[in-house]
């Protein structure tokens, strides 16, 4: 698993490159700070399936729980 810098991140979606980017925090420490990254989705592990991963393999998926 790769790290990437939020500077790395910024330049990323200032190109437009096509990434998803999943917030996977705890519910409890996302509603105490709901601020997300723009585009960010979030999506809290405990509720992801298998078929949820799968999906994802053709594109840069950018993971971050806080």
């Amino acid at each position: 698993m790769a790290r990437i810098r939020a500077e790395e991140l910024k330049e990323k979606i200032d190109r437009g490159e096509d990434l998803m980017i999943f917030d996977v925090r705890h519910p409890l420490e996302f509603h105490a700070n709901p601020q997300v990254i723009p585009g960010a989705v979030y999506a809290p592990l405990e509720g992801w399936k298998e078929e949820d991963y799968s999906r994802l393999k053709d594109k840069e998926i950018i993971v971050y729980c806080g």
